[in-house]
C-alpha cells in the first residue's frame, strides 16, 4: 500500500470512529442518566475523544514511516476495515465499562439515599406524633382543671356584656398558654356558643362529632378544612354547678399548623439541601393534594395537586415505606419514600433529587471510562508493534517454507515408489495420471502403459456402472472414501486379481475436488484363507446340528460371544437377539444356584482348571425355568490369564422331571396309607408296598412270588371273580368292595380298585391293586346312620325319620293315616325348677309311657324338645285318631316320679291332621298338624284339635305379619308415641311413657296385633331395645331444645326380661344415648317376678344399682303378692286401667283403688293410675292419695313433636293444677 492510500484508509476510519463516539456516548449517558447529565458529561467526553484520538494520530504517522520498509519487506499494511474495528475497540468497552460503573454505582446510591429517606422520615413521623400526643394531653389537662370548668360554668350561665368578654378572654388565654390558637365552647346539642381567636363561622365537622359522639366522654379528633389548614382536638368539659346527669358542654381547640408543623417540615435535614418532607392527603373529589407547603409553590395549602407520580406512590403506601424515582412538583425527576400516618389522616412523603442521589455516580463513569480508554488505547498501540513484527517474521518463514516444500516433494516421490501397497492417481475425468510401481507390479502393466488411460482398461464391464456411481458419490461429498472394498482387476494377460482397494478424494485448499487417490492391497492369499476358513466352520456347524447340544465361545478380551441356533432354541431366544453370554449366566440363573455358578465362571477366568461342568437352572424366555447342564474349557495365553472359554449346554429338563416323577413315585408308593400290589397278568405277586404289610400283616418275603389267592376270605363265590376280571379285562380297570383275609386269620372288609399297567415292547401286562380297610368305617357308617334316623334321648324316630316314615305311609294305595303332634305343658317350669338332667328323665320316661299306652300299630317319634309326633296307619276315619289322642292325654293324668322320688305332673295338648282328608299330598300332614296343636293350646291346653282350612289361613297371616314385622325393625317404619305423665297433686307433667306404634305400608298396625307375634317369635327382643334407644334419644334431643320433661318409661318385656346381659344392653343405651340412668324407668308385670324368681331379683338390682327406676305395670290383674313388692327394688306401682274405668260409679273398683293406694303408701312406694279420662276420675283418685294419673284426660300417646308442642304449652303453676 502507498502513503496516499494509506492516508486516504486511515481518514476514513477516523470519520467512522468519530461519528460512533459522538452516537454512541450520546446515547448511552442520556439513557442512563438524562438530558442533565448528558450536558454535564459532554466535556470530560471531549477531552476523551482527544485523548483517544491523538494517540491513534501518533500511530498514522508512524505508519506512514513504515510503508515504504513494508513494500521492500513484502509486508502486507493493515487495511481500513481492521482500522476501523481498532477504533471501536477503543470506544466500545470505554463506553460500555462506563455504563456498568455508572448502573452498579448508582443502584448503591439508591439503595443508600432509600434507607437515609426512610430513617430520616422515621423521626420526622416520631416528632410529629409526639407533638400530637403532647397536644392532645395538653387538651385534656385543660378540660379537666378545675378554672376551666368554672370558666365554662359561668359562660354556661347567663351573664353580663362585661363579664362575658372577661370570661372569654381568660378562657383564650389559658387555650394560647398550652398552644393553641383558638377556642370555641359547644353545647352537647351541637350550638357554638363562642369562639375566641380569628373568627371563623361554625364549621359543620366539629358539629357532627359532637352530636354523634358526646357519649363516648374524652373525644379526641383531628378537624381539618380544605379552605382553612386548621386541626384541633374535641373534649368533653364538665361544667361547674351542673346538676348531676347534665349533658356535658365541648371545648374545641384548633391548632394552626404554621406554628409547628409546617416549620418542622421545612426544616433542612442531614442529607442534602435537595431534600424535603411533606404531608399530602386524599380529598372527597378523589385528587390527591399536598397538605403541607413545598418549596416553590404560591398557592394555599390544600388547593395544590400532587403530580401523577406521587399520587400514584401516595395511593400505593400503606404504613410501612414505599420507595419510587417520580416527577416532582418542580418537574425534576425525585427519589421519594412513602408512608400512610392514620393518625393525620395524610400520607407522608420524603423526597431528595435524583440528580444529587446520583453525583457521585457520574465521577465514577468518568474516571473508569478513561481510565478504560487509556489501557485500550496502549494495549492497541503494543498490538500493533507485535503484529507489525509477526509479519516480519513471517516473510522469512515463506523463504524457509519454499526449501521444506521442495524437500519434502521429494520425499513424498520416494515413499510413493517404495510403498508396500499398489498406488494410483486419476484425474476427475478418470485417467490416470500417477502410479508407483508395486501398482504397475500387481496388474503387470509398465507404467507408460497406464498413464494416460482411463481405469476402465483395470475393471471388467459389468463393474463399471458401480465404479462410476461410487466416484460421483465421493465428488458430490456423498462419502468421504470408499474403504477397503474387494475388487476383482483384470490384468494385462487377463488373468484376474483380487484386491482391497481404498479410494478418497483429494481436494485442493478452497475445498474443490482435485483428484481420486486408489490404494490396493493384494486379498488373494486372504480370500483362500477365508474360504477354507467358511468350509471348516460350515462342517462344524452341521457336526453341532447332528447333535441336541448348543455350542458357545466367549472372546473374554473382545467381550464379543457366539451361540449356535441350537443354543438359542434351547433358552427361546429369537436368532436376531444380540446374545451377552456373561450377562445370561449373571442375569438368567436361578436365584437359589446364583452363587455357585459365578464362583465357576470365576474359577474357570482365574484359572483354577481349565475344562469345567456347570448343572443349573436357567430362565427360558417364557419365564420358567429349565434344567441345563453345560461343559467347557478355557483356551489360555502366553501370560496363563484364559482369553477365551468354549463350551456345550444341553438341557436336560425332561430328564430331570422323569427323574423326579420316578422319585416322587417311589415316595407315595412307600409313603402312602393305601395298599399297594403289582401282580403279573396270572395274579402272581411282584411288588408290595409298607401299607400292604401293615393291613393284611404278610412280610414281603412271605407273598412275593405267590398267587392272590393267598388273601381270599372265601365269603365270595366263582362268579364274583369272573366277574371283575371280565370288567377288568374290558375296560382296563376295576373298583368295589371285596372281603380278604388278614394273616391272623380275620376277615375283613376292603375298598379296592384294580388298574391294568399295558405292555412295553411286547411284554404281557400287569396289574396293579390299590385298597384300604374299610371295616371300621362301615361299622360307623352303621352308628351313623342309627343316630341320624333316631333321637338319642328317648331311642325314638326323630323328625327326619318320622318324615320318611309318614311319606311311606301315605305313598300305600287307598291309604287312610292320622298324624297327631304332641306337646307337653309347663315342661319349661320343670327344666327350669329342676334342671335340665331332670328333664331329660321325665322325656324319656314320657317316651315309655306313650309306647305303653298306645296301640302297637302305632308309631311314636320326638320332633324335637317336648314335641312328639305319633302315626296312626290303617284307620277307618277321624274316630280313631280322637281315641288315639284321648289315650295321650289321659296318659298324662298320673303322675311321672322324679329322681328324687317327687311326683311331678305334666300335661299335654294334641293337635290331629287326617290323610287324605286334609291333605291329598300328605306333605303338609305334621304342618297341619302343628297348626291344630296351635288351637289346642289356644283352647286351654290338655285337649285335642283337628285341623280345619282357617287354621292354615290363619298361620300364614300370622307368618305373613312377622316377615312383615322383622321388615319394619329393619326399615325403622316402627315409631316411638309418647303419653304424659302427670302429677295429680300440682298438674304438672313429669315425664313421658313410650309406647311403640306401627306405621305400615297398609296402615296403622294395633300393639295388640302384633306384640303378642313379638313375643312369641322372639322379636320383642330387639323391638323393646329400638323402643328404648329412640326414648332415651328423643328426651336428651328435648332437653337441647329447652323440651322440659323430667323422666321417660319403657316396658320390658318377659321375653327381653330373661337375656343373659339385660343390664349391659341397657347401660350401652344409656351411654350410647347420654341419658341419666335416673330419668329412665322400666315396667314390668307381676308375672315375671313370678316366674324369674331369683333371676329376676339379680337383674333389677343391678338395674336400681345404675340408678334405673322400676315400676309394676297393670298391678292387681295378676298373681299379686305383698312379699315380692318387699324383696324386689320396685319403685312404682300402676294400676290398670281396668279399675279405673268405672270410677267413680263402682264402689267394687274404687275399694280396689284405695286397697292398691294404701300397700303403697305402707311400702313408700309411688302409685300411678292409668287410663284417667274424665276429671271426675281424676278428682277421686287424686282425693285418695294416688300420686300420679296417665290417659286421654290428658293425652293420647302422640309422636315426639307433637308431644314437644304439648310440653310447651303445658299449663304452669295453679293453671295446671285445674
Amino acid at each position: 500500500m502507498t502513503p496516499q492510500a494509506f492516508i486516504i484508509r486511515a481518514t476514513l476510519a477516523y470519520a467512522t470512529g468519530a461519528l460512533a463516539w459522538v452516537y454512541l456516548s450520546d446515547w448511552l449517558i442520556a439513557h442512563l442518566g438524562g438530558p442533565s447529565e448528558l450536558a454535564a458529561f459532554s466535556t470530560f467526553k471531549g477531552i476523551g475523544f482527544v485523548a483517544i484520538t491523538a494517540a491513534l494520530f501518533a500511530m498514522a504517522l508512524a505508519r506512514v514511516a513504515a510503508l515504504a520498509r513494508a513494500e521492500r519487506a513484502h509486508v502486507r499494511p493493515i487495511g481500513i476495515l481492521p482500522t476501523a474495528g481498532i477504533i471501536l475497540a477503543v470506544v466500545v468497552p470505554t463506553l460500555v465499562i462506563g455504563a456498568l460503573v455508572f448502573n452498579s454505582a448508582s443502584q448503591a446510591l439508591i439503595r443508600e439515599r432509600e434507607s437515609d429517606l426512610k430513617a430520616t422520615m422515621d423521626l420526622q413521623i416520631e416528632a410529629l406524633t409526639r407533638h400530637r400526643r403532647d397536644s392532645l394531653a395538653s387538651a385534656r389537662t385543660l378540660a379537666g382543671s378545675a378554672f376551666i370548668r368554672d370558666i365554662v360554668g359561668e359562660l354556661l350561665a347567663p351573664q353580663d356584656a362585661s363579664q362575658d368578654a372577661h370570661l372569654r378572654s381568660a378562657l383564650g388565654d389559658s387555650a394560647h398558654a398550652l398552644g393553641f390558637s383558638a377556642v370555641e365552647l359547644w353545647t352537647g346539642a351541637g350550638v357554638r356558643l363562642l369562639r375566641v381567636g380569628d373568627d371563623w363561622p361554625p364549621r359543620n365537622a366539629v358539629r357532627a362529632l359532637i352530636t354523634t359522639e358526646q357519649a363516648a366522654g374524652m373525644v379526641k379528633v383531628v378537624v381539618r378544612d380544605r379552605d382553612r389548614d386548621r386541626y384541633g382536638y374535641i373534649v368533653a368539659v364538665d361544667p361547674a354547678g351542673a346538676d348531676a346527669g347534665a349533658a356535658p358542654a365541648f371545648l374545641y381547640l384548633e391548632m394552626n399548623p404554621a406554628n409547628f408543623l409546617y416549620p418542622y417540615l421545612a426544616r433542612p435535614v442531614m442529607i442534602g439541601s435537595a431534600t424535603q418532607s411533606f404531608l399530602v392527603r386524599k380529598e372527597a373529589d378523589g385528587i390527591w393534594h399536598y397538605g403541607s407547603p413545598v418549596a416553590g409553590a404560591t398557592e394555599p395549602v390544600m388547593t395544590r395537586p400532587l403530580p401523577p407520580d406521587l399520587a400514584a406512590l401516595a395511593e400505593a403506601a400503606d404504613r410501612a415505606p414505599r420507595m419510587a424515582v417520580a416527577t416532582g412538583a418542580s418537574g425534576q425527576d425525585v427519589l421519594a419514600v412513602a408512608r400512610t400516618i392514620p393518625l393525620w389522616h395524610s400520607v407522608f412523603i420524603t423526597t431528595m433529587k435524583y440528580r444529587e442521589v446520583l453525583s457521585g455516580a457520574r465521577g465514577l463513569m468518568l474516571f473508569a471510562g478513561l481510565t478504560t480508554a487509556a489501557v485500550m488505547v496502549v494495549a492497541m498501540a503494543i498490538g500493533l508493534l507485535f503484529a507489525e513484527r509477526q509479519k516480519l517474521k513471517a516473510a522469512l518463514r515463506e523463504v524457509d517454507q519454499a526449501h521444506a516444500l521442495a524437500a519434502a516433494e521429494e520425499r513424498f516421490r520416494a515413499t510413493f515408489e517404495q510403498a508396500a501397497v499398489g498406488i494410483v492417481h486419476f484425474g476427475l475425468d478418470g485417467r490416470i495420471t500417477r502410479v508407483n510401481l508395486t501398482f504397475c507390479t500387481l496388474v503387470g502393466y509398465g507404467r507408460e502403459d497406464l498413464l494416460g488411460q482411463h481405469y476402465s482398461i483395470l475393471t471388467y464391464p459389468e463393474d463399471q456402472a458401480k465404479d462410476e456411481a461410487d466416484i460421483a458419490d465421493l465428488r458430490a461429498g456423498l462419502s468421504v472414501d470408499i474403504k477397503d472394498q474387494e475388487k476383482r482387476i483384470r490384468r494385462k494377460e487377463g488373468s484376474d486379481i483380487w484386491l482391497d482397494v481404498t479410494v478418497s478424494l483429494a481436494r485442493t485448499d478452497d475445498g474443490a475436488p482435485s483428484y481420486i487417490i486408489a490404494v490396493c492391497l493384494d486379498a488373494t492369499e486372504r480370500r483362500a484363507a477365508l474360504r477354507a476358513l467358511k468350509e471348516s466352520e460350515e462342517r462344524f456347524e452341521l457336526a453341532v446340528r447332528a447333535t441336541e447340544q448348543g455350542v458357545w465361545d466367549i472372546d473374554l478380551v473382545t467381550g464379543r460371544s457366539y451361540v449356535s441356533p441350537r443354543w438359542r432354541d434351547m433358552l427361546g431366544l429369537a436368532a436376531d437377539v444380540p446374545v451377552d453370554l456373561e450377562a445370561i449366566w449373571r442375569e438368567r440363573t436361578h436365584p437359589a444356584e446364583a452363587s455357585r455358578v459365578q464362583a465357576l465362571w470365576e474359577g474357570a477366568r482365574a484359572g483354577s482348571g481349565d475344562a469345567f461342568d456347570i448343572e443349573c437352572r436357567l430362565r427360558h424366555e417364557d419365564g420358567s425355568y429349565h434344567d441345563f447342564i453345560s461343559q467347557g474349557f478355557a483356551i489360555r495365553g502366553p501370560s496363563g490369564q484364559a482369553v477365551r472359554i468354549v463350551g456345550l449346554t444341553e438341557d436336560i429338563t425332561e430328564r430331570r422331571q422323569t427323574e423326579r416323577r420316578i422319585r416322587l413315585a417311589g415316595a407315595v408308593f412307600s409313603g402312602t396309607d393305601e395298599g399297594i400290589v403289582v401282580t403279573d397278568e396270572a395274579g402272581f405277586i411282584s411288588a408290595i408296598n409298607p401299607a400292604f404289610t401293615a393291613i393284611t400283616g404278610y412280610e414281603e418275603a412271605e407273598v412275593l412270588g405267590k398267587s392272590m389267592r393267598l388273601l381270599h376270605s372265601g365269603r365270595h363265590d366263582r362268579a364274583f371273580f369272573h366277574q371283575m376280571w371280565e370288567e377288568l379285562r374290558a375296560s382296563g380297570s376295576w373298583r368295589g368292595e371285596i372281603w380278604n383275609r388278614r394273616k391272623d386269620g380275620e376277615v375283613y372288609l376292603q375298598h379296592l380298585i384294580i388298574s391294568t399297567v399295558p405292555s412295553v415292547n411286547g411284554d404281557a401286562p400287569r396289574y396293579v391293586g390299590v385298597f384300604h380297610d374299610i371295616t371300621q368305617a362301615r361299622r360307623s357308617q352303621s352308628e351313623l346312620d342309627r343316630l341320624t334316623h333316631y333321637d338319642v334321648l328317648t331311642n325314638l324316630p326323630n323328625r327326619s325319620l318320622l318324615f320318611s316314615l309318614i311319606d311311606h305311609a301315605v305313598s300305600r294305595a287307598k291309604a287312610r293315616c292320622a298324624v297327631l303332634f304332641v306337646d307337653l305343658d309347663h315342661f319349661k317350669t320343670v327344666n327350669e325348677s329342676l334342671g335340665l338332667i331332670a328333664g331329660d328323665t321325665m322325656l324319656q320316661a314320657v317316651g315309655q309311657r306313650l309306647r305303653s299306652r298306645l296301640s302297637a300299630d302305632a308309631t311314636i317319634g320326638r320332633f324335637g324338645g317336648d314335641e312328639f309326633v305319633v302315626l296312626l296307619e290303617a284307620i277307618n276315619g277321624a274316630d280313631d285318631a280322637a281315641a288315639e289322642a284321648l289315650r295321650i292325654i289321659e296318659a298324662f293324668a298320673d303322675p311321672f316320679a322324679e329322681p328324687g322320688g317327687e311326683e311331678i305332673y305334666l300335661g299335654a295338648s294334641v293337635g290331629i291332621s287326617l290323610y287324605p282328608d286334609d291333605d291329598p299330598s300328605g306333605r303338609l300332614l305334621l304342618q297341619h298338624a302343628g297348626s291344630a296343636l296351635f288351637q289346642a293350646k289356644a283352647n286351654g291346653r290338655g285337649v285335642y284339635s283337628f285341623y280345619t282350612g282357617a287354621m292354615t289361613a290363619a298361620a300364614k297371616a300370622r307368618v305373613g305379619l312377622e316377615a312383615e314385622l322383622r321388615r319394619a325393625l329393619a326399615r325403622e317404619e316402627l315409631t316411638v308415641f309418647f303419653q304424659p305423665i302427670v302429677a295429680l297433686t300440682t298438674g304438672r307433667l313429669i315425664g313421658a311413657e313410650a309406647l311403640v306404634r306401627w306405621m305400615s305400608p297398609r296402615g296403622l298396625i294395633t300393639p295388640d296385633q302384633f306384640i303378642p307375634l313379638a313375643e312369641e317369635t322372639g322379636l320383642i327382643v330387639p323391638l323393646g331395645e329400638y323402643v328404648a334407644q329412640r326414648a332415651c334419644r328423643q328426651l336428651v334431643q328435648w332437653d337441647a331444645e329447652g323440651v322440659t320433661c323430667g323422666m321417660i318409661s319403657v316396658n320390658l318385656s318377659p321375653r327381653q326380661f330373661s337375656q343373659a346381659d339385660l343390664c349391659a344392653r341397657y347401660a350401652q343405651i344409656l351411654k350410647d344415648s347420654g341419658l341419666s340412668p335416673e330419668r329412665l324407668e322400666v315396667e314390668i308385670t307381676e308375672s315375671l317376678l313370678i316366674s324369674e324368681g331369683v333371676a329376676a331379683r339379680s337383674k333389677l338390682n343391678e338395674l336400681s344399682a345404675m340408678g334405673v327406676k322400676v315400676a309394676v305395670d297393670d298391678f292387681g290383674t295378676g298373681y299379686s303378692s305383698l312379699s315380692y313388692l318387699k324383696r324386689f327394688p320396685i319403685g312404682k306401682l300402676k294400676i290398670d286401667k281396668s279399675f279405673v274405668r268405672d270410677l267413680p260409679g263402682s264402689a267394687v273398683d274404687g275399694e280396689i283403688v284405695r286397697a292398691v293406694i294404701a300397700i303403697g303408701r305402707a311400702l313408700n312406694l309411688a302409685i300411678l293410675a292409668e287410663g284417667v279420662e274424665t276429671e271426675a276420675q281424676r278428682d277421686f283418685l287424686k282425693e285418695n292419695g294416688c300420686a300420679f294419673g296417665q290417659g286421654f284426660l290428658w293425652s293420647r300417646p302422640v309422636p315426639a313433636d307433637d308431644f314437644a308442642a304439648l310440653v310447651r304449652a303445658w299449663p304452669r303453676g295453679d293453671e295446671a293444677a285445674h
